[in-house]
């Protein structure tokens, strides 16, 4: 779809951090959601508490029985995305979010491949991928290097992609631990006594009002405690989360 509006992409490299972001940036009376490699359900079983509703797709047959089972009230689809794109087309057709964990350190070119597709075939708001493997790339990289327009990204998707992940001349050594900086592309939420909003900027970015802004400064967006911003939220456990 060319000349579609692009929705945020969030990378995160480990299990935790993934459903984390399940709770952070679905809205409830907005997402509908597909996950691809849902595996036993465990992550989707989270996602479904925060959205209107949730199809996982996995490559085991076992598993997807066995999520079945255990999830009767979730739909789960049992083929292979990269030999059924027409089929993962039309079921995540609707859908303005994405999960997306193929195997947290797979090769990095069927993650970048199966993102790019999603993003001109779906058009969600939003993609959370969980993969190490893009997470390293990531973190080694400048800030001013990284989007979804970037020469770095644009070469993945090429024939040159393994020059591009090979050229260290290229990569930054030191590892810059950024948060996705675009406030008011997260769900608005409210404080836990339901009086204010919090406030997005404060949170993710600067909020030029300060003391005269109506939102609250005091909760945390990200995981909804109070004390802290999300961009220093200690659920991250030392994790960077990272914006494509």
């Amino acid at each position: 779809r060319e000349g579609s509006k692009r929705g945020v992409v969030l990378v995160c490299p480990t299990t935790d951090q993934f459903r984390s972001l399940a709770r952070s940036q679905l809205n409830p009376n907005l997402d509908q959601v597909i996950e691809v490699g849902s595996s036993y359900g465990l992550a989707s079983v989270v996602i479904a508490q925060h959205c209107l509703s949730v199809v996982g797709v996995d490559t085991s047959g076992e598993a997807v029985k066995e999520a079945r089972r255990r999830y009767p009230s979730i739909q789960f689809e049992h083929f292979d995305v990269f030999e059924c794109r027409e089929r993962l087309t039309d079921l995540a057709r609707g859908c303005t979010a994405v999960f997306l964990d193929i195997g947290g350190n797979r090769d990095l070119l069927p993650v970048v491949h199966l993102v790019s597709y999603l993003q001109r075939e779906v058009s969600p708001r939003l993609m959370v991928v969980k993969s190490e493997t893009l997470a390293v790339q990531l973190s080694s990289l400048p800030s001013s290097s990284v989007g979804s327009d970037s020469e770095w990204w644009r070469g993945l998707q090429s024939e040159r992609a393994p020059a591009a992940l090979m050229s260290g001349a290229k990569l930054s050594v030191e590892m810059q631990h950024r948060f996705e900086q675009y406030p008011l592309k997260y769900p608005s939420k409210m404080t836990p006594d339901g009086t204010k909003y919090i406030c997005r900027y404060y949170n993710y970015s600067l909020c030029m009002k300060g003391l005269n802004c109506s939102r609250d400064h005091n909760y945390c967006h990200y995981c909804e405690q109070r004390g802290h911003i999300a961009k220093k939220c200690p659920t991250l456990d030392g994790s960077a989360t990272y914006h494509i």
